[in-house]
């Protein structure tokens, strides 16, 4: 009865929140009222949605053990990353959180429910946490499959895809969602103290990285040979360096009696010491052990038609198929990339659908743009935005916009008179150097790293050889007019597709380390 008063709880806060913008109707604008009453009905649509998954989830013992899981798992791993990065803190879930995990939960686990043929899009600013909310989804998903059977392993195999367009986004996604994946792992073989999850079977709950052959090995033989260091140009396995649980490096090796690449923590005092880490980066490896959650890039669907083996993540030839695709930056499929993937969804649904119901749908978006046209031709679904519009831009009842907060300020210099060359190498010098008299390190940090955005591998390739020479003169220019210590310009890099997924990981690494005192990183 608690649990099912907290959860209804939102519900019954947004349809207070309905109830106010619905009594500011007559006193609008003529024109404005007809949508305003179109779009409060789409809220109340909403608003029954969130109170049926908030009442399914009490009602079934499934469903309420799976969400008792669900909860651990994402609490778990939050408490494993304060613990690597020494803060304290507590997890508690944000209102568009909790309200979208009711809103697609229901539909998420049973194949034959209707909401199967709407696509749910989250619609919410960067770093609001949307993919906290589909990381519950998917721990959900994952126990609830398994508890639904009186044999635990019949729910195994995958249960959810994952896909981004960037290589970029996709290494450090899969790095989060590892760690969550992890965490319901170690419920699975009760390494949590004080949690009794039954049976979940004796499959692991498992992670699978499938990226191109650039990206990622696809095959054992190639990727004993990176890590031998026989072959150093072929793609490594190792997409994760260190253990989510404890921060220590991982180990990865190959196992040549079971042609497998075995993942493995070194720390003695960790919860996953001596056990097999369920990380699977090699395209033979997935094949095999069918990973609970997949995660992908679009240019992957091209193997489909190409390898038999596939067969078996879509349960056509075992087990069940994925009852979820997650499409995260959905405004990012467009153009030729969108026609190109919209032919691919086609065959996607077909076979997932072979034996019973269509899969889920669920995504995200920056903008909302044309997104219901979008939904219609790539994936056949209606869409349906969360949260939805109503009367205020600013104001969803789930977020509003925080005018007391401090804004930013977008500065434009025009180069009129001057190249567009010499603009860039004037703005990035004074930019750099300036950097450097910011004292204190916290206040530094966020303008120690100069990222520059071009609109083709042209552009850069110019700028590239302007950051390693010109830029560096005009430094030294700026530091003397303005009598400063000059800043050693040492790490030029470019993020493109033309780095190794190893480079791309390593330099996100790099990034996140913060700038010293002395201005030496």
């Amino acid at each position: 009865p608690s649990l099912r008063s907290a959860l209804l709880s939102v519900p019954k806060e947004y349809e207070k929140w309905i109830e106010l913008q619905e009594k500011r109707i007559p006193s609008l604008p003529e024109e404005f009222r007809d949508q305003a009453s179109l779009n409060m009905g789409n809220c109340r649509k909403i608003l029954q949605r969130l109170t049926d998954g908030a009442n399914a989830i009490v009602s079934r013992p499934i469903s309420l053990v799976a969400f008792r899981l669900a909860n651990m798992a994402m609490l778990t791993q939050y408490e494993w990353k304060l613990a690597r990065q020494r803060k304290k803190g507590s997890l508690e879930w944000r209102p568009f959180q909790m309200g979208f995990f009711l809103l697609a939960a229901e539909s998420v686990v049973k194949r034959d429910h209707p909401d199967r043929d709407l696509m749910d899009l989250l619609w919410f600013p960067t770093g609001g946490g949307k993919t906290e909310a589909y990381l519950g989804l998917i721990a959900y998903l994952a126990f609830y499959r398994r508890l639904n059977y009186k044999n635990a392993d019949m729910g195994a195999g995958v249960a959810a895809m994952m896909r981004y367009t960037l290589r970029t986004l996709t290494t450090q996604q899969f790095e989060r969602a590892t760690a969550m994946i992890l965490a319901c792992e170690a419920i699975r073989l009760g390494l949590i103290t004080g949690v009794t999850a039954g049976d979940l079977g004796s499959v692991p709950i498992s992670i699978g990285l499938w990226v191109g052959s650039d990206a990622t090995p696809k095959s054992y033989t190639d990727a004993r040979a990176s890590l031998n260091g026989t072959n150093p140009d072929s793609p490594s396995p190792k997409q994760v360096i260190d253990c989510p649980a404890c921060g220590a490096s991982l180990l990865w090796s190959p196992d040549e009696s079971n042609k497998a690449i075995n993942v493995s923590c070194i720390n003695e005092k960790c919860i996953f010491f001596g056990s097999k880490l369920p990380i699977c980066t090699v395209d033979e490896d997935i094949y095999k052990k069918r990973p609970t959650l997949i995660i992908g890039t679009v240019d992957k669907f091209a193997q489909i038609v190409r390898y038999e083996q596939v067969n078996v993540l879509f349960g056509i030839d075992i087990g069940n198929p994925p009852d979820l695709i997650l499409q995260d930056e959905l405004h990012l499929i467009s153009g030729p990339l969108g026609t190109i993937a919209s032919l691919y969804e086609v065959a996607i649904d077909r076979l997932f659908s072979l034996k019973e119901g269509r899969p889920k749908v669920i995504g995200s978006t920056a903008t909302i743009r044309r997104a219901s046209e979008q939904v219609k031709a790539l994936f056949d679904r209606t869409a349906c935005q969360f949260p939805p519009p109503a009367i205020d831009a600013n104001d969803s009842g789930f977020a509003i916009a925080d005018y007391d907060a401090p804004g930013r300020c977008y500065v434009a210099v025009t180069t009129a008179g001057r190249s567009a060359k010499f603009t860039l190498q004037n703005v990035s010098a004074s930019l750099l150097q300036s950097a450097l008299s910011i004292h204190g390190n916290a206040e530094r940090d966020p303008y120690w790293t100069l990222v520059t955005y071009f609109n083709s591998l042209r552009e850069l390739g110019g700028a590239l050889v302007l950051m390693q020479d010109d830029v560096t003169d005009t430094v030294e220019m700026l530091a003397t007019r303005r009598d400063e210590t000059m800043r050693s310009i040492t790490q030029v890099e470019e993020l493109t597709s033309r780095r190794t997924q190893a480079e791309v990981r390593d330099m996100l690494k790099n990034i996140a380390i913060p700038s010293m005192n002395d201005g030496s990183v």
